[in-house]
């Protein structure tokens, strides 16, 4: 594996008459290996090795009978050793919290929300060893096609999220509740984009945040907003403006509290 190299953009043209992205399988003078993941008889589309085109239910087993290798390249295991420098074989381990403090020594600073400049708080989290990233791995799986990390790998358990316009009562509802959970000595993020409430949503269920207080028009009239936690199965829970600080913040120290238990 260590002569292996990702091809350039001229050397897969050179080999394939195509630009990059249209490389395929089929009439390639060239040896093919596929992972032993990808199915002999599953219908693939691939590329037709012609700039613009692609070749729809391609079958390695039934049209390059022969013509291919099946091989383990893709999930690397304990003692799998370094495909660059052949030294280094993997290890398991775990994962944990590095550091955590400001950015003052290096001079960063943004502009406060009163005016004036703060610095900004960072945290460093390394994950040392293949059990850390497949534990990351089986549960980015069983919540489907959202990432989940530990609560502790986000710059914040808690994010709220404004299902409306900046400047809009709902936006400035959703403030309010983002400094008082601040209050309450808990990081928390806020989303007031000005984009599309399904935008910001999908933004929230990809990046996995633990912990999500959503803030829309009707809840806001009827003085609630609602509750998600990513973990769970039973949708959101409505809970009036008044609590859902407190209830935030409770909710957050019970998935960390879960967290840490496992």
């Amino acid at each position: 594996m260590a002569a292996l190299a990702l091809a350039t953009a001229a050397e897969v043209e050179a080999a394939t008459g195509a630009e990059v992205g249209f490389a395929g399988p089929l009439g390639l003078e060239a040896a093919v290996l596929s992972d032993t993941g990808v199915s002999a008889s599953t219908a693939y589309v691939t590329g037709a090795n012609r700039t613009g085109h692609h070749l729809r239910g391609v079958r390695l087993g039934r049209d390059l009978p022969g013509g291919y290798a099946a091989a383990d390249l893709v999930v690397a295991r304990v003692g799998d050793r370094c495909g660059v420098c052949g030294d280094g074989a993997l290890e398991a381990g775990a994962g944990w919290r590095v550091a955590r403090g400001s950015t003052a020594a290096a001079g960063v600073r943004v502009d406060g929300e009163g005016g004036g400049s703060v610095e900004l708080l960072c945290e460093q989290v390394a994950l040392d060893g293949l059990e850390a990233l497949r534990a990351l791995a089986s549960r980015a799986a069983a919540r489907e096609a959202a990432l989940a990390l530990p609560a502790f790998a986000y710059p914040a358990a808690i994010l709220v999220v404004a299902l409306d316009e900046a400047g809009s009562a709902v936006a400035r509802a959703a403030a309010d509740v983002a400094r008082a959970i601040a209050e309450l000595g808990e990081p928390v993020a806020l989303d007031d984009r000005s984009a599309r409430a399904g935008r910001k949503l999908g933004d929230a269920e990809l990046i996995g945040w633990p912990v999500r207080v959503l803030i829309g028009r009707r809840g806001v009239d009827r003085g609630e907003a609602e509750i998600v936690l990513a973990a769970a199965k039973d949708g959101p829970r409505a809970v009036p403006l008044a609590e859902v600080a407190a209830a935030a913040v409770a909710m957050s120290a019970r998935v960390v509290g879960e967290e840490e238990a496992r």
